[in-house]
């Protein structure tokens, strides 16, 4: 089912992305390093898709993945560095964050997130408003001779067995894809 397809990719990259955040608590440039190997692969894999255009399909996830590596460079770099003792004196720009600029600055890149990923569904879905319209300005022409009716022995009358021909309203699509091509 679809759904316990993407819980369980949610909850590996949920999984994933906390290995990464320990990781770079101790090492920063070996947790950048995670995020830009992740990235690769997504770039990869949206390049090696059957309707991939070429490159330019891995670009997000390239672009992602090197902001998302600065960040948690500079973010863990940030809370890690050590806090100002009262009474020491302590030169210019030197102390990290307290958890509450920590988590401000942590909030604020989430909502930056967020916003790139609407424009992204906003701009995947004008392409499939362009789908939509094609498709309407098409009229497909009668058929020249109908199809023959189906023979009367095909349509079996068993409990339990589903009808020779189904509904367009019954029928269940088996795919793959997480969200529905419209073409």
């Amino acid at each position: 089912d679809k759904l316990v397809l993407q819980l369980g990719i949610v909850v590996t990259l949920a999984l994933f992305a906390l290995a990464v955040g320990v990781l770079a608590l101790r090492y920063r440039r070996t947790g950048s390093a995670a995020v830009l190997a992740f990235g690769v692969v997504g770039a990869a894999s949206a390049v090696s898709r059957p309707d991939s255009t070429g490159v330019v399909d891995g670009l997000p996830s390239l672009v992602g993945a090197v902001a998302g590596a600065v960040l948690l460079y500079v973010l863990i770099g940030r809370l890690t560095r050590p806090r100002r003792i009262p009474g020491e004196e302590q030169e210019e720009n030197e102390g990290g964050w307290d958890r509450r600029g920590f988590l401000i600055a942590a909030t604020a890149a989430a909502a930056a997130s967020t916003v790139a990923g609407a424009v992204g569904r906003t701009l995947n879905g004008r392409s499939s408003q362009n789908a939509v319209a094609s498709r309407e300005g098409v009229r497909l022409p009668a058929p020249a001779s109908p199809a023959e009716p189906i023979p009367a022995g095909a349509q079996l009358r068993v409990p339990g067995l589903p009808p020779f021909t189904t509904p367009n309203n019954k029928f269940y699509r088996v795919d793959t894809a997480l969200v529905v091509p419209k073409v």
